[in-house]
């Protein structure tokens, strides 16, 4: 039941955030240029989110374990928002 109704209320509700970014406002782009925009911006973030949790696992600060949670909470938010895209 709990897939049914979660499939259901996913059809009424769509979460594409990555249409509401436009492109060809800030250039001027085709198909191809927004395709690749598209899939590499949230690649790029991913990697750069990554990256500083591997930093922040090599500190000794204390306060670095709370910063990890919340970056990692940063990025499976982004994996959620590109996810129905």
């Amino acid at each position: 039941a709990p897939i049914s109704a979660s499939g259901t209320i996913g059809g009424i509700v769509s979460l594409d955030f990555i249409s509401f970014m436009p492109l060809g406002c800030i250039a001027p782009a085709d198909f191809y240029s927004q395709l690749v925009a598209y899939t590499a911006i949230p690649v790029i973030l991913s990697a750069m989110l990554i990256a500083y949790y591997i930093k922040l696992s090599n500190s000794p600060d204390p306060n670095a374990n709370d910063l990890k949670v919340k970056v990692f909470q940063v990025f499976l938010t982004l994996t959620f928002i590109v996810l129905p895209s």
